[in-house]
């Protein structure tokens, strides 16, 4: 960041690449893939998305579970808009 408080090209351009670069090392990493994590039993397991977020951004997340001896479940929900009537 500048004096001024503004964002370089090069800030915002490190900041578009950060998850790529995250979700990267996620793929390289030996635990993501089951190995040398306790197995689970089986048992299901909800996996519910944060704010703005849905099921699609938690796929990772469930396949690691599965891999680990879990069986994870989706929520059904797209996007969590966050506390609604509706939704509840």
């Amino acid at each position: 960041m500048s004096r001024r408080g503004q964002f370089s090209l090069a800030d915002l351009a490190g900041a578009a690449l950060r998850p790529m670069t995250e979700f990267g090392m996620l793929m390289g990493d030996p635990i993501y893939w089951g190995l040398g994590v306790p197995r689970g039993d089986g048992r299901a397991v909800l996996v519910l998305p944060g704010l703005f977020a849905g099921d699609g951004y938690l796929l990772p997340l469930r396949d690691w579970l599965g891999r680990s001896g879990y069986s994870p479940v989706k929520s059904g929900i797209d996007r969590n808009p966050g506390w609604s009537s509706e939704l509840i």
